[in-house]
């Protein structure tokens, strides 16, 4: 999904929901130059399908800066980790 903020920042979530391989996801960024924005993200993810957190592991699915990512004029390129949820911010540069 997409969504953009009234300061501008768009919101990219990305999911994997192949318990095995990696997703390559193009996504053409219509009217906008990837130059003119920072990119930052993060990931969550688990090296199990059944991964999660408890109270005696509580950071066993934590998020993690996400930089799997490269830019070619307006067309940004992601590779998704198996069984991940994303999300890229992109602020305008100034």
């Amino acid at each position: 999904s997409a969504s953009r903020a009234d300061d501008g920042r768009i919101h990219l979530r990305l999911c994997n929901l192949d318990h095995a391989a990696d997703a390559e996801v193009q996504i053409e960024l219509r009217g906008l130059s990837t130059s003119e924005w920072r990119i930052t993200g993060s990931t969550l993810t688990s090296d199990r399908i059944d991964g999660h957190n408890t109270f005696v592991n509580p950071e066993q699915v934590a998020p993690a800066a996400f930089t799997d990512f490269t830019t070619v004029g307006t067309e940004l390129r992601v590779k998704l980790s198996p069984m991940s949820v994303t999300v890229l911010e992109l602020t305008p540069r100034q």
